[in-house]
């Protein structure tokens, strides 16, 4: 450590004159026997340092300006230090007299800029305590604070006569912050339909042409037509300057020498598009430039696809990363993401086990949803983030309204669900005991569990079709996304359109990639068209269908973040009325438990990403009280008959 104040550049105090200054201290203080302190040891730590070193709790937090506490800080991140109430004093006392003049709040937690961390463990060490803090954690947060020095004015310069003036102003300031503020390693996390995808091209292109190299973009494979487009659209690339590599051997074409030269020019693939399952297939070189979309894909740290985008990432000198969700619903699931932000040659990101042991709840508890040091996570990525919510930028933008539609199960299929969910209870049970057994009794609940949710889309499927009909029906004609996770639930919709005469387009894992920006301009263009039946795995993310007036789901997800993704395909610029969303659940069925599950997750997601900023918590709230129920009585046995006596004579495909 150094022996020079960070925050005054003044020398420490010698030993001889730090001793003195403790014993000053110890005469002004309480005998033991006044004390209300149950230990002398405790109020006097100096005085053991030979015992084993103690810490300090210490967390990151956020700049709050509060005059009124005394307390104004002008650095974006500060340390707030959390000593025991009877060695807060003499804490406080010493750093003072080493100018750092710490502010203490009504918790009398101490607070300093970060910046002056060296010359507070210099204090602390003297009194055998240590900071409670990984120092490469501190190491690289100084790095990221390190301002850019690229101008305002050379951004607007460069991109003025391309993508500039085609961007709203909040998403112009999205691309100055991540230009001048976060020196090249930003996360846009901009809430879905608020344009990230001009945002992230934006930065993209200003890269692409100040140092001159090719820029990489990473994306899911039903993304990769979208980027194709959206490149040569908003930055007048030639088609033949965009290249998107499907297999290993059009990699090594384009890669081998002597084009391999040429490659490294702005003038040749200016761009190349690769997805995310094919990274660890191809032999792909460094690039200068690289934009991650749908980011929040690399949550696994262990994965194949994670581990060979983390090398590019780390290796690349700008990067840019783009997610509406960057996390699902654990803390362990940024890791990748603030290691490939946070990455520096001489001040390496945190170790996995130290983050998941500062975060996590400890190191056995990675895969719970368990968080812990929120606060100084959310500083943490906030320092390399831009979140913006709707409400904060868009004031024009019509409103979002969910309601339930409540199915009542037949006798006969609540009787078989109860059955299923009294052996999942006794599994749970069981696992609670220390069973020698548990491996097999957790493979036993994952199967449970799968089978209680096929079982409940079937069991549901007479719901669906009766409040699809009453839609299909409604004299205002109105648009319809449909979103299902089994196969048989589209086919049982798309059989009640026809039945009905109603004209659909269908996206899922059988879709062409190259077909699906034409079914959706036809479904964005053509009144006709009323119902789009997608897949929530496929064509959750990525589209853009502000024509619907309703989003549908027949079937719920264990992730928010993946329900919120389908609702906002809907709900995004360029809507003009408001969205109704609507949820079918069957009380008594796993729908009991994933509602349950998806309110917990979105708490996680909410403290770490978006702090406390009150417009930022979300909740996955219900804003139509009662919603639509729909008895045994009210199902339409007719219909229902007449389409699911189809799908009896096909295989089913769940």
């Amino acid at each position: 450590m150094s022996v020079r104040c960070a925050a005054t550049d003044e020398e420490d105090l010698t030993a001889d004159e730090y001793d003195r200054l403790i014993a000053e201290l110890d005469s002004k203080r309480k005998t033991p026997a006044q004390s209300n302190c149950s230990s002398w040891k405790r109020q006097y730590p100096i005085q053991y340092q030979q015992e084993q070193p103690r810490y300090i709790p210490v967390r990151l937090s956020c700049f709050l300006q509060r005059p009124n506490r005394g307390f104004v800080c002008k650095h974006p991140l500060i340390l707030c230090l959390q000593p025991r109430p009877c060695f807060s004093h003499l804490l406080h006392d010493a750093l003072t007299s080493h100018a750092l003049n710490p502010s203490k709040n009504l918790y009398r937690a101490l607070h300093f800029p970060l910046h002056a961390v060296n010359a507070v463990q210099n204090v602390t060490n003297r009194f055998g305590v240590i900071l409670s803090i990984p120092s490469d954690l501190i190491q690289s947060v100084l790095l990221r604070l390190r301002s850019s020095t690229v101008a305002v004015k050379t951004v607007v310069d460069v991109l003025k006569h391309t993508i500039w003036p085609h961007l709203h102003s909040f998403q112009r300031n999205g691309v100055l912050r991540g230009i001048v503020r976060h020196a090249g390693r930003t996360l846009l996390a901009d809430d879905m339909g608020l344009g990230k995808t001009l945002q992230g091209l934006a930065m993209a292109e200003f890269y692409r042409k100040t140092i001159l190299a090719s820029v990489l973009i990473i994306c899911p494979a039903t993304l990769r037509s979208s980027w194709f487009e959206a490149v040569s659209r908003w930055l007048n690339i030639p088609v033949h300057n965009i290249h998107a590599p499907k297999d290993a051997v059009q990699v090594k074409s384009m890669f081998s020498a002597p084009s391999r030269d040429v490659w490294d020019s702005p003038m040749s693939a200016s761009y190349v598009i690769v997805t995310y399952d094919a990274l660890h297939r191809l032999t792909l070189p460094c690039f200068d430039i690289v934009l991650a979309d749908e980011c929040h894909v690399l949550r696994n740290v262990n994965s194949q696809r994670s581990r060979a985008a983390l090398l590019l990432l780390q290796s690349a000198k700008k990067i840019i990363l783009i997610s509406g969700t960057p996390a699902l619903s654990r803390p362990s699931e940024l890791y990748t993401l603030l290691t490939a932000l946070y990455h520096a040659p001489d001040a390496p990101f945190i170790s996995y086990n130290q983050f998941r042991e500062r975060y996590c709840g400890g190191l056995d508890n990675c895969l719970t949803r368990s968080v812990t040091n929120a606060d100084e996570l959310h500083a943490i990525l906030d320092l390399v983030m831009i979140r913006r919510t709707k409400s904060e930028v868009v004031h024009d933008l019509p409103p979002k309204r969910r309601r339930l539609v409540t199915v009542e199960l037949s006798s006969t299929s609540a009787k078989d669900l109860k059955v299923l969910r009294n052996e999942l209870d006794q599994i749970e049970e069981a696992l609670q005991q220390d069973s020698e057994e548990k491996q097999q009794l957790l493979l036993r609940k994952q199967m449970l569990t799968s089978k209680l949710f096929h079982r409940t889309a079937w069991f549901k499927l007479p719901g669906i079709i009766t409040r699809l009909t009453q839609l299909f029906r409604d004299s205002g004609r109105p648009k319809l996304l449909v979103f299902a996770q089994h196969l048989v639930i589209l086919d049982a919709v798309e059989r009640l359109a026809r039945r009905e005469q109603v004209s659909w387009v269908r996206i899922d894992g059988k879709t062409n990639h190259k077909e699906r920006g034409k079914l959706v301009h036809d479904f964005q263009k053509d009144e006709h068209i009323r119902v789009a039946l997608l897949s929530l795995a496929v064509a959750g993310t990525g589209l853009t269908l502000t024509a619907a007036d309703i989003v549908f789901f027949s079937e719920l997800n264990w992730v928010p973040s993946v329900l919120e993704q389908a609702e906002d395909r809907a709900h995004r610029l360029g809507r003009k009325s408001e969205v109704i969303v609507e949820y079918v659940v069957a009380p008594g069925s796993v729908d009991d438990m994933m509602w349950s599950t998806v309110h917990s997750k979105l708490g996680f997601v909410s403290r770490t990403v978006d702090g406390s900023h009150p417009k930022r918590r979300k909740t996955f709230a219900i804003h139509e009280a009662g919603g639509i129920h729909l008895s045994n009585a009210d199902i339409q046995t007719a219909v229902v008959e007449s389409v699911m006596h189809i799908l009896e004579n096909e295989p089913v495909q769940m």
